[in-house]
């Protein structure tokens, strides 16, 4: 049974490799057919399909290769590999079917070396970065070795000026790879570098990689570089059958593949293949890998059995089956992974959690309506608040009110209801606009100076009802007043004017910035009795009352912090 376990491994390890070598035969064979007929079409033909098989094979390994291989930059430089093959074969095809100048066919010759030179320096580069994690990136140092690859195929691509790659002969009529020519030192120079670095790569991954990985098949990737060796020896001796029979492109095309491809199998270079033996070797997990039409393709040793109908209606979103698990369905390129996931812990919690929550939806509605009732009587009290403040603070206008109600009631002439019903509306003009300035400094330590303008003005309107006469002005230096400037200014304006409604007939006042004061002077037609003019100097120490001969009088205010500095 080991032995057979054996022989499968290594018949699943060279399978690729003998596909691969089907195709290759049938190209070759088309390259055979096509050199030995007569008929151009079938030769035409043939070429086409040789040249087809090569560039599906090179490509198709760089898709798979960028499918398989982890590492990011390895994966990078690989599908950088397969290109460069595929454009190798396009420039051969080119230069063999549709150049007739020999000066183009010969720059196509010498564009035979971009591949040749920068495949082995990618090798060396994948060799440096294997073991490294995904995010790894090539170290700067290491790009230095551009420099001397780029510099050979500058000389090879400018051969035609200095002859240091190719020395053709002078009596040459054609210059071109079928003349005659020898090879020059840049030649030899490139043969040794692409040597050094392929060689260099090899040691890198052979040292890289744990022996345990390669047992027999160590001599493997060597295989290749030997070859290349070879090869290249023959072709520069001119061997006959190398020279005139052989396909660098096609031959270093299959050998850099089969290197790289070798290196892949053996684990060199990390990949994400060799699913059945991670599958078989995995215990205690319910995995399993299925195609489009949900059959098993990959299942794991302790993967459970089911229906596709279940595993179809886990495709839209895990569903919870019986014994507290999960089954999911991912779709996948080919097909979806299906697994079991054990839930039944999260379950008991998710119930625990759902109790909870619900306790907790109970608990917060009832604290919902607490603050609710508490916010109820919050606003009650602050209404209440407010309204007391109000009351306070207007007391007097509205005793006064009441008391012209009162007098109202009484008078008989229609000339003295009117004289009352007009004082009432100038009192309640200022408890209205008083009431507003209380309202707004509870949301605001500073006012704005129209409001003051605007309640100056209902209040002149009022006093027309009266007949009164005058008018207002408001200079400031700020937009803005304090609260409790603004509400002293009015109250010292309404004080004033209730000590002399009675026989006034004139009224003006002005408010102005003086330095970083604010002054207040109410001028009025009649000068106010004494027992007045006390109270005011009592409600307002700071003020001043002043009459001049014409009995007119002259009330100032002066008020800090109504400028700015």
């Amino acid at each position: 049974m080991k032995g057979g376990g054996a022989v499968h491994k290594k018949v699943v390890f060279f399978r690729g490799f003998i596909t691969a070598a089907l195709f290759i035969i049938v190209a070759f064979a088309c390259h055979s057919i096509a050199r030995r007929t007569d008929f151009v079409a079938l030769s035409r033909f043939l070429n086409f399909i040789r040249t087809s098989i090569y560039i599906g094979l090179f490509s198709f390994w760089g898709v798979t290769a960028h499918r398989r291989v982890v590492q990011g930059q390895v994966r990078k430089y690989l599908v950088c590999v397969s290109a460069l093959m595929v454009l190798w074969i396009i420039l051969r095809e080119y230069k063999f079917r549709f150049v007739l100048d020999t000066n183009v066919e010969r720059y196509l010759w010498y564009s035979y070396y971009i591949p040749l030179l920068l495949t082995p320096l990618l090798a060396l580069f994948v060799s440096v970065l294997l073991g490294k994690n995904e995010a790894y990136r090539l170290p700067e140092r290491y790009k230095l070795l551009y420099v001397p690859t780029v510099f050979l195929i500058f000389l090879f691509l400018t051969n035609d000026f200095h002859g240091l790659a190719f020395r053709f002969s002078p009596t040459a009529v054609v210059l071109s790879e079928h003349g005659s020519y020898s090879y020059g030192i840049v030649f030899y120079a490139a043969v040794a570098w692409g040597i050094l670095c392929s060689l260099t790569a090899m040691v890198i991954m052979i040292y890289k990689s744990k022996p345990v990985r390669l047992k027999g098949l160590f001599w493997l990737p060597l295989a290749p570089v030997v070859l290349v060796i070879l090869y290249v020896i023959l072709y520069a001796s001119r061997v006959p059958i190398i020279a005139e029979q052989g396909d660098i492109a096609v031959f270093f095309g299959i050998v850099f593949i089969s290197f790289f491809e070798i290196c892949i199998r053996l684990r060199m270079i990390s990949s994400n293949t060799r699913y059945f033996d991670l599958f078989k070797a995995t215990k205690e997990l319910s995995l399993q890998i299925v195609d489009r039409s949900y059959t098993v393709r990959y299942l794991s040793a302790d993967s459970e059995k089911f229906d596709k109908d279940i595993l179809i209606s886990a495709q839209s979103a895990p569903i919870i089956i019986p014994n507290g698990k999960m089954l999911h369905n991912m779709p996948i390129s080919g097909g979806h992974a299906i697994w079991v996931q054990d839930v039944s812990e999260i379950l008991h919690y998710t119930e625990e959690l759902k109790n909870a929550k619900a306790e907790l939806r109970d608990r917060n509605e009832i604290i919902r309506l607490e603050y609710e009732d508490i916010k109820r009587k919050k606003e009650i009290e602050e209404q209440n608040r407010l309204y007391d403040l109000i009351q306070s603070v207007t007391q007097s206008q509205l005793d006064k009110v009441m008391w012209l109600s009162n007098e109202y009631i009484k008078s008989k002439g229609e000339a003295k209801k009117s004289r009352i019903i007009s004082e009432i509306v100038v009192l309640g003009s200022y408890i209205k606009r008083r009431r507003d300035f209380l309202l707004s400094m509870q949301s605001a330590a500073k006012l704005s100076t129209d409001k003051l303008k605007s309640a100056l003005d209902e209040s002149f309107r009022s006093l027309r009802l009266l007949k009164i006469a005058g008018g207002y002005a408001v200079h400031t230096n700020d937009n803005e007043l304090s609260a409790d400037v603004m509400t002293l200014i009015y109250d010292f304006f309404e004080d004033c004017l209730e000590s002399v409604i009675k026989d006034v007939k004139f009224i003006s006042v002005v408010v102005a910035s003086l330095s970083d004061l604010l002054r207040v002077s109410i001028v009025t037609d009649f000068f106010p009795d004494k027992s007045k003019r006390d109270l005011l100097y009592e409600k307002y120490p700071g003020s001043r009352i002043s009459f001049d001969e014409a009995d007119s009088a002259q009330f100032l205010l002066t008020v800090k912090g109504g400028a700015d500095k």
